[in-house]
């Protein structure tokens, strides 16, 4: 009997992948484990994914769309504008604080990515200019936010904040907290508003 392939069994698989490479790491984690984690025959799992590294690209994916998910809700929400911008930049914050202080390998998993797939931090960055100018659009037809310019005040809100959202192999040991995320926000609140 052939076996079906289905999305339920991949997104298990990739489940029990990514708490095992998580925990174990990548390089120690082969695709026998995997399988048996998932109690099915190393076989099945190939017809799958044919690496690890097409698992480590999955995961991410999936980690890409729970952060792309949680965004578009902020976005898409009654919130006044400003209260959007904050809650976008302070999920962010804890999507990134928690991957990576909750998982003992994420360095080692953030570092295998980026060789994977090197245009992910550049796909990552236009993404959040992107809702930061959709926000400052927002303000600008709410007449909430007097910006002349919402695309370069979106690039420049994202660089300013990047030493909140470093690469987690990168991440500093005295990164900004979330006070001084709140404190950065306020301050580009009060220069958008400045002049309404």
């Amino acid at each position: 009997m052939a076996t079906q392939i289905t999305s339920e069994k991949q997104d298990e698989i990739l489940a029990c992948a990514r708490k095992r490479m998580l925990h174990y790491g990548i390089q120690k984690t082969t695709m026998q484990e995997i399988a048996r984690d998932c109690g099915i025959a190393v076989g099945t799992l190939y017809l799958y994914f044919r690496n690890k590294e097409e698992i480590v690209l999955a995961i991410a994916r999936q980690y890409q769309e729970q952060h792309a998910g949680a965004a578009e809700g902020i976005l898409a929400s009654n919130l006044p504008v400003e209260e959007k911008f904050r809650r976008f930049l302070l999920e962010k914050f804890h999507f990134i604080a928690d991957f990576t202080e909750s998982n003992a390998h994420s360095k080692e998993f953030s570092a295998l990515l980026l060789e994977l797939e090197p245009e992910c931090t550049r796909q990552w960055h236009d993404r959040n200019v992107a809702c930061i100018t959709r926000i400052l659009n927002d303000g600008i037809k709410q007449k909430v936010f007097n910006v002349t310019d919402p695309d370069r005040e979106a690039k420049a809100a994202i660089y300013a904040f990047k030493c909140f959202f470093p690469c987690p192999h990168l991440t500093p040991p005295d990164r900004p907290g979330p006070e001084a995320l709140n404190f950065m926000v306020d301050w580009f609140i009060e220069r958008w508003t400045s002049g309404v």
